[in-house]
């Protein structure tokens, strides 16, 4: 008679998973804490199983990246650093709103407080860029001296960006009107854009791999870099003010003025879609930053939480 064939047994790590999930685990569809339960069951409130929860919400490179130095201090600066473009994009917007208007009006307006407020908005947005010149705290040297190139061609922008809304508050209609001969506004308006795309690129590197060792861009909530569209946007504005300068320096067409508004005029409202999608991924990065992604180890019980972990190596970014 033949002995019966052996028991199979599965490898300890399947039945500390099968056992219950030692750590806290909240659902991705309803938000119940899973704990104690199986990986391969389902959330007792809504049905979703957990093994989907665990794909949306752990991370399983979590203990290999690299940490950001001051979290919640880096978030607060990267709003301020997105938000305070935005609100002077959003301020002299207004201001060439009123200039379009105050023109076909045939009249003058004085735009108060407008210019002082949005070049605030931008000083801000200068500061906030600090937060990218070491976010992580292995980041070279080379791309924390690349960054802080970046600080300073900030703050040129800000003084360029002064001077442009000096001349505003004296000059009628600067936008809507032909900009005389010899003003220096057309040439500060390009430092401004030069400056900003300088700006961007010096920071670009490291903002990168901020995002990418954060969750939120592996999830999809933050699903690809913004920057470059930016770039692009500031290039096309300082082509308008370009061609007004040449409309100043040279014998040329006098319809070119006008070709040059609007070229300007397509570069601010790209820059302004692009400094508005910036927003919503800093907000949406904002989170990511602040809480720790969880890890196997911090779900799985004991042996099981180290192997579920993986040997795989993380891009830190580029």
């Amino acid at each position: 008679m033949r002995p019966p064939p052996p028991r199979q047994t599965e490898p300890k790590q399947s039945e500390d998973v099968a056992a219950e999930l030692s750590g806290d685990l909240t659902c991705a569809q309803c938000g119940y804490n899973l704990r104690g339960l199986s990986i391969r069951s389902s959330c007792p409130e809504c049905g979703f199983a957990v093994g989907a929860t665990i794909q949306l919400v752990v991370d399983p490179h979590a203990e290999k990246l690299r940490p950001v130095r001051w979290p919640r201090v880096t978030a607060w600066l990267l709003l301020i650093w997105a938000g305070g473009a935005m609100v002077a994009m959003l301020l002299v917007m207004v201001m060439r709103g009123q200039d379009l208007v105050a023109t076909v009006l045939g009249r003058t307006i004085d735009h108060g407080l407008l210019p002082v407020a949005a070049t605030g908005a931008l000083a801000i947005s200068a500061l906030g860029t600090v937060a990218l010149v070491r976010p992580l705290a292995d980041l070279s040297w080379k791309r924390t001296v690349l960054a802080g190139v970046g600080v300073l061609a900030a703050v040129f922008a800000v003084v360029c960006f002064q001077s442009v809304m000096s001349i505003d508050r004296v000059m009628p209609n600067p936008f809507a009107s032909t900009t005389p001969r010899g003003s220096p506004r057309p040439m500060a308006s390009v430092g401004v854009m030069l400056a900003g795309v300088l700006w961007l690129l010096a920071v670009r590197v490291n903002y990168r791999a901020l995002l990418t060792r954060s969750l939120a861009m592996r999830t999809g909530r933050v699903d690809r870099q913004r920057l470059t569209p930016l770039i692009a946007a500031l290039l096309v504005a300082a082509a308008g003010d370009s061609l007004m300068i040449v409309y100043q320096r040279f014998d040329v067409p006098d319809v070119l003025p006008f070709i040059a508004v609007a070229v300007i005029g397509l570069g601010s409202l790209l820059l302004a879609v692009g400094l508005a999608n910036l927003t919503v991924d800093v907000v949406r990065l904002r989170p990511a930053l602040i809480a720790r992604s969880k890890s196997m180890r911090d779900i799985l019980p004991g042996d099981a939480g180290d192997a579920g972990g993986g040997d795989a190596e993380v891009e830190p970014g580029a």
